[in-house]
């Protein structure tokens, strides 16, 4: 009988693990480009389906071109339930009817706990938010210390302000020789930064044919003739080898750019400074800042459950944990501050985190996302004229009337 009982016991155990293995629900997650954080994702999945024992996470890391990868197993009848994208390739795919609302499963209050620009930025269609934002990468300025003295500016003070750009380069162009700054022009940001729209909500005509925008290109074209900036108006690249070569006083680029000039150019690390990227009041009051998203699938077998782990992740504290082992920044309105590991911090790159990270009131992804067909013509378009206009080839006014009229033709000819 006592070995019949204990049969019983086992049969019994046994069937109540399968029936809570069956009753588990499966979210399939697919992170871009992360295999090197797996320890720190898996850490995370521990932790989530402890607090959650009926959800399982399936990791499967994507390495290449994600939108392909998701196309395939959409197709095959395969598609993941949680995604990691950026902004433009996210709203690519909620053009193709692929993305769940997340509102349907979330408080109202949610959004709270994220950056207002951010959130805002994946209301796809002005009504639900499609996309969690994710981990960021905001701009900041960076200095050279040594072209600060000699040109008689203060070492340790940044910039705070776009009219500070200009004031310092116009020393350091006298005292020095050297350029003052440069950046890689992309006029639907500068559209952006100073508060206009490039399209009109239904995308049927141009909307940044403004006063503000005008003054903007006016400010690169007063550092145009008086040679504060390269007179070839480099790209990114090209102006990150002059910066490097000491020929560039001021760069705005992306907080991971300390890290590698820390990691790689150790010289170099000892001269530079850094700073908020600047912002000038009533004028280019936003700061760029690409982003990642968590995007669920309507695919999805269990959407509540796909919706609950993408928001865990994308929470303050997973966030945290991942800027520790990363370049970036949180989307969340805690700052990197709020944490003993940042607020003692001795290292360029930690240090350049957590400034950045109090700059993310400002914070806005100006990427594209919905535009009409013929973008890529009218992005060219755009580029060449904005160009032009800064160089003094062409009248300003000129421009943007120019820009307005053959856009608007080109929206009519193609939509």
């Amino acid at each position: 009988m006592k070995n019949l009982n204990g049969l019983l016991l086992a049969l019994l155990l046994v069937t109540l693990f399968t029936a809570s293995s069956a009753a588990q629900t499966v979210v399939e997650f697919w992170p871009w480009w992360l295999g090197t954080f797996e320890g720190y994702l898996n850490e995370m999945i521990t932790d989530f389906e402890a607090e959650n024992p009926d959800i399982k996470i399936k990791l499967r890391n994507i390495d290449g071109n994600m939108a392909q990868a998701l196309v395939t197993a959409i197709n095959a009848g395969e598609a993941p339930d949680v995604v990691n994208l950026n902004n433009p390739v996210a709203y690519t795919f909620y053009t193709q009817g692929v993305l769940e609302p997340l509102d349907l499963y979330l408080p109202e209050d949610a959004r709270d706990e994220y950056i207002d620009d951010l959130w805002d930025k994946t209301v796809f269609d002005g009504t639900f938010n499609y996309a969690f934002p994710w981990y960021a990468t905001p701009q900041i300025m960076i200095y050279n210390r040594d072209l600060f003295a000699e040109a008689g500016l203060d070492p340790e003070k940044a910039p705070e302000t776009w009219e500070d750009v200009l004031e310092f380069s116009r020393k350091i162009k006298k005292n020095t020789g050297k350029y003052g700054f440069s950046i890689d022009i992309k006029p639907w940001e500068e559209i952006q930064k100073v508060g206009e729209e490039v399209f009109t909500k239904d995308l049927s005509a141009v909307a940044f044919n403004t006063i503000k925008v005008a003054q903007r290109i006016a400010f690169f074209r007063t550092a145009y003739q008086e040679g504060l900036i390269p007179g070839n108006l480099p790209s990114y690249q090209e102006a990150r080898a002059m910066f490097e070569a000491g020929k560039l006083a001021m760069y705005p680029v992306g907080v991971s750019m300390v890290k590698h000039i820390e990691s790689n150019s150790p010289e170099l690390a000892q001269k530079i400074g850094f700073g908020i990227h600047p912002t000038s009041p009533g004028s280019a009051e936003k700061i760029q800042t690409p982003m990642m998203n968590l995007v669920v699938l309507t695919d999805a077998e269990d959407k509540e459950a796909a919706v609950k782990w993408a928001n865990f992740l994308t929470g303050h504290k997973p966030q945290i944990e991942f800027s520790k082992l990363a370049t970036i920044v949180p989307s969340t309105k805690i700052g990197l501050d709020s944490d003993p590991y940042f607020a003692n911090a001795n290292s360029l790159a930690l240090q350049a985190q957590t400034l950045a990270s109090q700059s993310m009131v400002k914070a806005s992804s100006l990427d594209i996302t919905a535009a009409p067909e013929g973008w890529d013509e009218i992005r060219k378009l755009i580029l060449d004229e904005f160009k032009d206009a800064i160089r003094g080839e062409k009248e300003i006014s000129e421009t943007l009337d120019y820009l307005e009229s053959r856009i608007n033709q080109i929206i009519e000819e193609l939509n």
